[in-house]
């Protein structure tokens, strides 16, 4: 039966999530298992989960101040590595992160917490060559050799003891791509949306409210041409090399961490599907994150002397980081590539003006030819940027009117200056 107390707990946490009738149903099913804690905390990974999902997919009428280069660091990369830090912390609810074969059942609980704290050990053949290696072919499972093989050459011990920290860690990435993110709407400032008011929106205005907001931002652009453009397009710039800069540091912090492992580890993965030994493909996967490891504790005996004591250990975990680290070594790689793709043909083909002509009769296609030149050749590359970031976020036909009150205005300031 369940604790009317706990019932009315669940309740207040649950937050209307569940209906009464079918939060008893989880409460008697679980309540044999589950401590109040960890039913709380299950539904609450739940509900973050699917409001996650559901504010990633619900309709929003935002500014968009990045391009989809940018969008790749901080929401695909930090959503995955959030999605895996929930993945790695609810396991922590069904079942142990590690259980251990140990000869003294009576030690197996503090044998157990000892290894995970401490770590586990392996020992690989550093060169996989069957007619050398003795005990190739005699462990029970990848990694788990005699300590004999360690008076040989050709073979390492590896210790493993990061498997523990690998939820908190993900989590540090996740911020530190998010980074960039807050830096540009800082510097930023807003700008564009100041610049964009109400005529991208889906709010029906009137012609003349939109004649009034249109000509407002002619009148903002206008005032801001040169050296404040200049700030925003290079802040820009510089945040998209950020983003290149921490990924390729991510990788070579988790190379550091993992002992030199982490920067082969994709490209190990392809080479061992050309394997035709399964043996050796499989011993190969399990380098970075074993399943079966080696564990060996020292303590003192009933009669004050050390005894020594050793076990298999099963990581469950590993199952989870193995494919997690995988997909982000891949993910990183073709990120990286996308971005320095995308920067160099985009960057190199906006040096020339002509490219940039086109791309504003691309979104204007009922302006002038006469208009786009004139704006193009009057404006720098920097005020160009700005000016093609707002066109993205306003209608086609405002787009057309914006070009023409920029090209008037660009007249008047060409007459004005010839007459002084």
């Amino acid at each position: 039966m369940c604790n009317p107390l706990q019932f009315y707990v669940y309740k207040w946490r649950c937050k209307g999530r569940l209906s009464d009738v079918g939060l008893l149903k989880v409460l008697q099913s679980t309540n044999r298992y589950l401590s109040l804690f960890q039913v709380i905390t299950m539904v609450e990974w739940v509900s973050a989960i699917v409001k996650l999902g559901s504010n990633a997919f619900a309709p929003k009428n935002k500014c968009v101040l990045d391009n989809t280069c940018f969008k790749l660091y901080y929401k695909v990369t930090t959503s995955f590595l959030m999605m895996s830090v929930m993945l790695l912390t609810g396991s922590l609810w069904v079942g142990k992160p590690i259980s251990c074969i140990v000869g003294a059942p009576d030690l197996k609980d503090m044998f157990e917490n000892y290894c995970l704290m401490t770590g586990t050990t392996t020992i690989y053949a550093t060169n996989y060559n069957p007619d050398k290696n003795k005990y190739q072919y005699s462990n029970p499972y990848p990694g788990i050799l005699p300590k004999a093989a360690l008076t040989e050459p050709g073979y390492e011990e590896r210790r493993h003891p990061w498997y523990k920290w690998t939820a908190l860690m993900l989590f540090g990435l996740a911020g530190a791509f998010y980074v960039p993110r807050l830096l540009w709407k800082i510097a930023e400032g807003g700008r564009l949306n100041a610049l964009r008011q109400d005529m991208g929106g889906k709010k029906l205005l009137s012609v003349e409210d939109r004649n009034n907001q249109r000509k407002l931002a002619v009148e903002c652009f206008m005032q801001s041409r040169g050296r404040s453009n200049r700030f925003y397009c290079l802040a820009f710039f510089s945040l998209e090399l950020l983003n290149i800069a921490i990924a390729c540091t991510v990788m070579y912090l988790l190379n550091l961490v993992f002992q030199n492992q982490f920067l082969e580890y994709g490209l190990e993965n392809l080479k061992l599907l050309l394997l035709k030994n399964e043996f050796a493909r499989y011993d190969a996967m399990e380098k970075i994150f074993p399943k079966v490891a080696r564990c060996g504790m020292q303590f003192f005996g009933p009669s004050g002397s050390v005894v020594s004591t050793e076990g298999l250990c099963f990581l469950y975990h590993n199952y989870l980081n193995e494919f997690i680290f995988l997909f982000l070594w891949f993910g990183l790689f073709l990120v990286v590539c996308a971005t320095v793709l995308y920067i160099t043909v985009t960057r190199g083909l906006t040096i020339f003006r002509s490219t940039r002509a086109a791309i504003l009769h691309n979104k204007c296609s009922a302006s002038k030819d006469v208009d786009i030149n004139l704006i193009t050749q009057s404006l720098g590359f920097c005020d160009w940027f700005l000016l093609n970031n707002l066109l993205s976020q306003i209608t086609p036909s405002i787009s057309h009117a914006v070009l023409q009150d920029i090209a008037a205005e660009i007249r008047k300031s060409t007459i004005s200056d010839k007459s002084v």
